[in-house]
């Protein structure tokens, strides 16, 4: 809920409350690129905890992200979830490599919360 799969991606990011919760904005800075979001969505129970961002005008991509840890059982369970849509003609133009990215990131992200999970026990 403090952004650490964004972190663990190796994303820097700029936001408006230290916690996600609906109506948080998120400015992920890589490099001198900034892709802005707001929170859309966020869950806090004993067994699930994560939240959703929806892309704002500026992003490449049009679309939402969301980030979600689970316990199952004895299991945990880290889900990453992503629907998105050129947001331009840069992306349209991207197609096969724009998708291939966007698999690499929600690798990333997976990693990251396995890190995550694993280190809080």
């Amino acid at each position: 809920m403090t952004y650490g799969p964004q972190r663990g991606l190796g994303l820097r990011p700029q936001t408006t409350a230290p916690w996600a919760a609906v109506g948080v904005d998120v400015l992920n800075r890589l490099a001198v690129l900034g892709v802005p979001c707001r929170i859309v969505w966020a869950v806090e129970t004993p067994d699930r905890t994560g939240f959703g961002y929806g892309t704002l005008e500026g992003h490449l991509e049009s679309g939402e992200e969301g980030f979600l840890v689970e316990r199952r059982g004895d299991g945990v369970y880290a889900v990453v979830r992503a629907y998105t849509r050129p947001g331009g003609w840069l992306t349209r133009l991207g197609g096969p490599l724009t998708w291939r990215l966007q698999r690499v990131a929600a690798l990333g992200y997976l990693r990251a919360l396995q890190r995550a999970v694993r280190e809080d026990g």
